[in-house]
């Protein structure tokens, strides 16, 4: 175990939000209990620094450069620590493990706390939670799980009694659980795993290349490294991911 960092992924194109007019994780949102609205982003910084987290990396790209300024107005406020890596958008290269690749030598010989900054969770110090979880299990990878109404269109996790993820479906037609995870442990051991997948990708002619984290998590079960999922009782998590997905937050709280 390492010293804690967070890590903010935040290099997307937010294309179902109309990205090229939006930047999502600027959108204000209210939640039930709260007395006025906040940014979107803020509810990821918020539930790091509730785990006792104050350096954050956060990878971004050339068309945020608003985010940066809101993210470090957060920071100097709250007394945390932002670095930020550019991630090239002309790589050819899609998906998550591909970001957190480019951010590895900064993540190295760290307990990484990723997340998301386009997604609510509730209640906010549930991260702390998540980490002492992961403390107690020694545990490689540990996934919050979250229970959902829609497990088929999200990630359905299947726990053992004692909290070992068995399984990971992505957008079952039929899920074996009504959850979903969201917010992600991990040890060097998984950053590990994510530069071997990586690197198998760079040596693939193609032109158009993709990697999901679920690809990682999956890689890591069959390596039968220490996995584990904590459902977090009474949480909630809204990810933010289309146009859709933010009304229907502001219609539940109307």
């Amino acid at each position: 175990m390492g010293d804690l960092l967070g890590f903010i992924p935040a290099a997307g194109l937010g294309t179902r939000m109309k990205g090229e007019l939006v930047i999502k994780e600027l959108l204000p949102i209210l939640i039930d209990g709260m007395e006025e609205p906040e940014l979107l982003f803020e509810n990821s910084l918020k539930s790091i620094k509730e785990a006792g987290i104050d350096n954050v990396v956060c990878t971004i790209n050339e068309l945020k450069p608003d985010l940066l300024k809101y993210m470090n107005l957060f920071s100097r406020k709250h007394q945390m620590s932002m670095s930020y890596i550019y991630q090239n958008l002309d790589s050819g290269e899609y998906g998550l493990p591909c970001a957190i690749y480019e951010a590895s030598p900064f993540l190295k010989s760290h307990t990484i706390v990723m997340r998301f900054p386009d997604t609510v969770l509730m209640p906010v110090n549930c991260v702390k939670d998540l980490l002492d979880f992961h403390y107690q299990k020694g545990s490689v990878l540990t996934l919050g799980v979250f229970e959902t109404e829609h497990p088929e269109r999200l990630a359905p996790v299947i726990l053992s009694e004692d909290g070992k993820i068995k399984e990971i479906q992505d957008k079952p037609q039929h899920p074996l659980a009504n959850n979903t995870w969201n917010c992600v442990i991990w040890e060097n051991a998984f950053l590990d795993v994510i530069e071997e997948l990586v690197q198998s990708l760079r040596q693939e002619n193609e032109d158009r290349k993709e990697l999901l984290l679920i690809d990682a998590f999956n890689k890591c079960l069959e390596k039968n490294l220490p996995v584990y999922g904590m459902q977090v009782k009474d949480g909630v998590c809204v990810d933010i991911s289309s146009g859709k997905d933010y009304v229907k937050l502001w219609k539940n709280i109307m």
